[in-house]
């Protein structure tokens, strides 16, 4: 079945095919209606998809990162991907798609599936995650604050600095962010910046949050067991009820102590 047209409102895009594999960076999808469209393996580096809507589509392994070279070392010089705000991505399969430097804030994924995606630098703010999926995914030095990222599964993700130019580290922000009911199990989180973040009910198990800041996060009831907190701030964060059992709490920083 071929792919469905884009409305005719978008003459600038036409003679471009949508279909696997296909071959679309730096053309202009601005308010394309795409929902449910095959684009798994396409090129959609520098795209620009304000205002579209692709939900339900299949993006498994598209590149949407930045037509820049040296993007496949470790840790690159971050560049600048597709972007576009109010994109609908609720309930895209993204699994394995490269999102590098992307910009979709003030965009909806609610159910979307990141898993196995690399979001490194990635600019996601003021979205809707609800339910979103990020097992294995890499998100480090991406800007994911002001969010709503309730019950997602963040598991066995890499929220770690990501190292520009093999020096400056930048890290994952989750700032005044909702992931209450989140599962955030076995990921690495080190250094992350998560103040005013709301934690309620989130299990980190065998998380790794050392150098975290969590001034004034809410962690209400989240399960902490096997998690590595050392010289994690917790200065004015909410806690009560938290399970602790088998983590490593040295020099975390509390309001009044420090747990040794």
């Amino acid at each position: 079945m071929r792919p469905r047209p884009l409305s005719s409102f978008n003459v600038n895009v036409y003679g471009h095919e949508l279909e696997p594999g296909a071959k679309l960076a730096g053309v202009d999808l601005r308010l394309a209606q795409i929902a449910g469209v095959d684009l798994s393996g396409a090129d959609l580096r520098e795209v620009n998809l304000r205002g579209a809507n692709l939900s339900g589509a299949n993006l498994q392994r598209v590149r949407f990162g930045p037509v820049e070279e040296g993007l496949d070392k470790p840790f690159p010089m971050l560049g600048v991907g597709a972007e576009g705000t109010g994109v609908n991505f609720d309930g895209a399969d993204l699994t394995g798609a490269d999102l590098t430097g992307v910009n979709f804030s003030e965009s909806s994924f609610v159910g979307a599936i990141f898993d196995g995606a690399t979001l490194v630098g990635a600019r996601i703010k003021h979205s809707n995650l609800d339910g979103a999926s990020f097992r294995g995914a890499r998100l480090s030095g991406g800007d994911f604050g002001s969010n709503s990222m309730r019950v997602a599964d963040i598991s066995e993700a890499d929220l770690s600095p990501v190292l520009i130019r093999g020096r400056l580290e930048s890290s994952t922000v989750l700032q005044l962010s909702d992931l209450s009911g989140s599962k955030i199990c076995f990921s690495n989180l080190r250094s992350v910046f998560a103040c005013m973040a709301n934690f309620t009910s989130v299990n980190f198990a065998g998380s790794n949050l050392e150098d975290g800041n969590f001034f004034e996060a809410v962690l209400t009831n989240a399960s902490l067991p096997l998690t590595r907190l050392a010289w994690c701030n917790l200065c004015d964060a909410v806690l009560g009820g938290n399970t602790l059992s088998g983590s490593n709490l040295a020099g975390v920083f509390l309001p009044d102590q420090w747990i040794s």
